[in-house]
């Protein structure tokens, strides 16, 4: 067998050499943690709190990335030492009140100097571990080119160290290379729910509905009878009538909302407290004889469109869920004047959008997962007092924002998109149905005897 001619023919053989080889990098790890120095020795060489505070965590850093995996109990105990020592400097000044004046000169301090990069390298050499080599790295292969004599100088043969960053380089770092991922993510929660609305709409399917129910009046023409918008598709029907009294009302419609109370004295200062708006709409009720000789009663919101008794009046209906009629459209026989029920139109041609606030806040959310995740990848994790209020600045703040702002994007569509589609309808078929009423007014004019 073939380890029998390495010499290695018994299974106790075998798991001595995996021992041997599973021992090798704990046996590194722990020459690595020999190299750095004691943690008391580090407080007495820095009496200086913020100096003693960076020394700390420069010392944590290199020994976190220098120490081959797994950790060696001593380099892992140094290691924690390291933490646990700037730590205590830091919990120790935020007993203070993290708002207070002495806090944030101490925060400065140290942030200015955990910037400088003169100072970081002088640690590093003070405990001779500024050129130690990170070991588990393979070195690079020797060229025999180029150097008299075959050999290669020893600092070819060196690993070459990356320069400490600061914090301002890593954060620069991490927003250029998050750039190309934050930019389209920001685009997205624009164009995604634009997307969704505009193409959400109410579909009904385009069945049989009575285009004239009077066969005195001539047929409503074939392009007339579906009304066919973008994302939207719903049948119609008309129907006229003389108008023999009207009658007005107002209804009132109440909006309840949340809105802070005003700074007064008690427990329930500053506390939301429910508010309503109300409104009040008018209504137009109409009482009609209709070419069936037939009495009905018609109501027309909004108060938009001047009606008077002993008037001829056609409508536009569409049929909802319930089998009743929304008036979408008048026609004034009188005076030749084509108007729009509002708030019926805004009701047919509405647009769905829970679903695409959904889509547009998860899309405001990737570009500050994306900075996050590059600074981190940059390397700022080395940095504990930088990543954290980073991962809260860019996460948390972020993702607020991108809330609100999907909230009130996404709002402003389902406004706009239905008006927007109310003008394309009287813009595409108000001269149609124009031209067809007109043509309709001599016979009802003789129908009803005006």
């Amino acid at each position: 067998m073939r380890f029998a001619r390495l010499g290695v023919g018994t299974p106790s053989a075998i798991l001595m050499v995996v021992t041997l080889a599973a021992s090798m990098p704990a046996a590194r790890a722990a020459e690595v943690a020999a190299r750095f120095p004691d943690p008391r020795q580090v407080s007495g060489d820095y009496p200086d709190e913020v100096q003693r505070y960076v020394a700390f965590e420069v010392l944590e850093h290199e020994l976190g990335r220098d120490a081959p995996r797994p950790q060696s109990p001593a380099s892992y105990q140094k290691y924690f030492a390291y933490g646990a020592a700037y730590t205590a400097i830091e919990n120790a000044h935020l007993a203070q009140g993290p708002r207070s004046a002495q806090y944030q000169q101490w925060a400065r301090a140290r942030d200015t100097l955990l910037d400088d990069l003169g100072f970081r390298r002088s640690v590093l050499a003070r405990y001779g571990v500024a050129d130690f080599p990170a070991l588990g790295r393979a070195p690079p292969t020797p060229s025999m080119g180029g150097v008299p004599g075959g050999r290669t100088p020893s600092a070819a043969l060196a690993p070459q160290r990356p320069e400490p960053l600061t914090n301002q380089q890593i954060l620069r770092r991490a927003f250029y290379r998050a750039l190309p991922v934050t930019l389209p993510c920001f685009v997205l929660m624009f164009v995604l729910p634009w997307l969704m609305i505009s193409r959400s709409g109410i579909r009904q399917a385009p069945r049989s509905l009575p285009p004239n129910p009077d066969p005195k009046l001539p047929p409503l023409p074939e392009s007339l009878r579906v009304i066919r918008l973008p994302a939207v598709c719903y049948p119609i029907a008309t129907a006229s009538g003389l108008v023999l009294d009207t009658r007005i009302s107002y209804s009132a419609r109440t909006t309840h909302y949340l809105a802070t109370q005003t700074a007064t004295a008690g427990p329930y200062a500053g506390q939301p407290v429910a508010t309503s708006h109300t409104e009040l709409v008018r209504c137009d009720h109409l009482r009609v004889r209709t070419t069936r000789l037939s009495e009905a009663a018609w109501t027309l919101y909004g108060g938009g469109f001047e009606v008077f008794a002993g008037q001829t009046i056609s409508v536009v209906l569409r049929q909802r869920k319930d089998r009743d009629f929304d008036i979408l459209l008048v026609y004034n026989h009188n005076t030749g004047a084509l108007g729009a029920q509002t708030e019926q139109l805004t009701d047919a041609h509405r647009a769905r959008g829970l679903f695409s606030q959904t889509v547009s806040f998860f899309a405001g959310v990737l570009p500050c997962t994306a900075l996050a995740a590059m600074a981190v990848a940059s390397g700022i994790e080395n940095l504990i007092n930088v990543s954290m209020e980073y991962l809260e600045v860019m996460m948390v703040p972020g993702a607020i924002c991108s809330l609100t702002i999907a909230f009130f994007w996404t709002r402003w569509l389902k406004y706009q998109v239905p008006r927007r589609r109310n003008r394309r309808l009287l813009a595409k078929y108000g001269p149609e149905f124009s031209r067809y009423f007109s043509q309709c007014t001599p016979l009802l004019h003789d129908l009803f005897g005006r």
